[in-house]
């Protein structure tokens, strides 16, 4: 068998041409994996690379049907960090604010902070109060961070 046939193997193709072909193999962190050269390589990769070629430095093999586990070629596609993120932005899949798993604050404490950011109270006090850095609340009040929430 060619690397193509083992990895396409691998593939719940049955929906035909235009359908996901899910892996079924091995999975780490939501997506497929499979070895070539010795080395792990993401499914969705490893499908990108044996029927379209080299994967440039930086890029992003990107799922147009946003199914991690996707290996039908039709669906990937070639993109920068930025590229994926405004996708998933775009598709409403971008995870911010309290939803993420990580969020020390809700929005109601970032809107807070915003406000108490306009006070002469001690930076370090805020922070503590909230359990955050003082870099976390000038990044909030910067909008590099809670930017859906607007100004």
């Amino acid at each position: 068998r060619t690397t193509a046939e083992s990895l396409f193997a691998k593939c719940d193709c049955s929906g035909g041409p235009s359908s996901c072909w899910v892996w079924q193999g091995k999975v780490s962190r939501r997506y497929g994996v499979i070895s070539m050269g010795n080395r792990p390589v993401r499914a969705h990769r490893a499908a990108w690379l044996l029927t379209r070629g080299e994967i440039p430095a930086g890029m992003f093999v990107c799922h147009s049907c946003d199914r991690p586990l996707c290996c039908n070629p039709a669906h990937l596609w070639l993109g920068s960090h930025e590229d994926n993120v405004r996708d998933a932005v775009a598709k409403g899949r971008h995870i911010h604010g309290e939803r993420a798993p990580w969020a020390k604050l809700t929005e109601a404490d970032a809107l807070k902070i915003r406000c108490l950011m306009l006070t002469k109270a001690p930076r370090a006090e805020i922070a503590a109060s909230f359990g955050v850095t003082v870099h976390a609340l000038y990044r909030i009040t910067g909008g590099h961070s809670w930017k859906h929430l607007g100004t």
